[in-house]
């Protein structure tokens, strides 16, 4: 199989999207040389777009999470866990990815409304729609290659949210460990596939967590949050996961949408693994929100599951 790296600096800038998705047709080891925007240890690009790299961290992840897990909740708290400095990190961890979160949505948001925005203006909307506008002015140039690459990346930093949890003595629900695996791997088929609907990842995803890690941040500095703004926290992240995976399925039913067997392989994987996680968090808002407090078994499960996305 002949692997082939774009290089954003060649005369490959003039080359059209869809010359780009030819290509990536050619050959399941064809994706975007690095992005010549900085990023964080470019060295390590190459490594980040292997698939093993999501893959054997999500099965590290959760085989940790689900050793761990039974060692937690036993007793209290490690002391430290109450000391300034660890409040501190939490609350620098919070703040970062809520700021981190708004800049792509900011980014994110005007690359698509100016896309589409042209797309209806010019008659050419299904080009817009499928990112078939030259390669200068596309989402894949434009906020798939750069934002999109480090939108992955975020994923392998946002296991510091269960690792916040287990050291609070918390054990991690199987809705926070399902939910981080399958971000992991699925942003990398987006991005290591160029498919186009993975600007619905990137900006209804950044969205959501920009209100979320805000909520987190005010959280962790004890100040008030009303009930029912957490409980429209929970119905956005729903909504998000409905919309986003129906809007993404809809590439697989335009003629010509998705130029490349692997496109087609990561929408399917996307949308698929949207599916438990819309369930998850539907049961875990029917137990938190819906069912009375009379039921001891929702309550508890509710409980279990809001300590262990808390410090998300």
């Amino acid at each position: 199989m002949q692997y082939i790296a774009f290089n954003n600096q060649s005369a490959i800038a003039t080359q059209t999207a869809a010359g780009l998705y030819e290509a990536i047709a050619k050959g399941d080891h064809v994706y975007p040389s690095r992005p010549k925007q900085w990023i964080p240890f470019p060295e390590t690009y190459g490594t980040m777009m292997d698939y093993k790299t999501p893959i054997i961290t999500a099965l590290i992840y959760s085989t940790c999470v689900h050793l761990i897990n039974k060692t937690r909740g036993r007793g209290p708290a490690p002391r430290f866990t109450h000391s300034l400095w660890f409040k501190a990190l939490v609350l620098a961890h919070n703040a970062f990815l809520c700021v981190y979160s708004v800049w792509t949505f900011i980014h994110g948001f005007r690359q698509v409304s100016a896309q589409f925005g042209a797309g209806l203006a010019t008659g050419q909307f299904g080009k817009a729609f499928c990112d078939q506008f030259p390669l200068q002015d596309n989402l894949v140039d434009n906020l798939i290659n750069y934002y999109g690459y480090l939108f992955y990346l975020s994923k392998f930093y946002e296991i510091f949210d269960t690792i916040i949890i287990l050291v609070k003595n918390k054990k991690s629900s199987l809705l926070q460990t399902y939910h981080h695996s399958g971000a992991m791997i699925t942003m990398w088929a987006g991005i290591r596939y160029q498919a186009p609907p993975i600007w619905i990842f990137i900006v209804f995803n950044s969205f959501i967590h920009s209100i979320m890690y805000f909520y987190y941040t005010v959280s962790t500095l004890r100040l008030p949050f009303p009930r029912v703004l957490k409980r429209s926290l929970t119905t956005l992240q729903i909504t998000q996961f409905l919309v986003g995976g129906s809007t993404a399925a809809s590439y697989l039913f335009v003629d010509s949408c998705l130029k490349a067997p692997g496109q087609i392989w990561a929408v399917i994987l996307n949308v698929a693994y949207l599916t438990p996680l819309t369930y998850l968090f539907c049961q875990f808002f029917i137990a938190s929100y819906l069912k009375g407090p009379s039921s001891k078994a929702s309550t508890k499960q509710a409980k279990k599951i809001n300590e262990s996305i808390e410090a998300q």
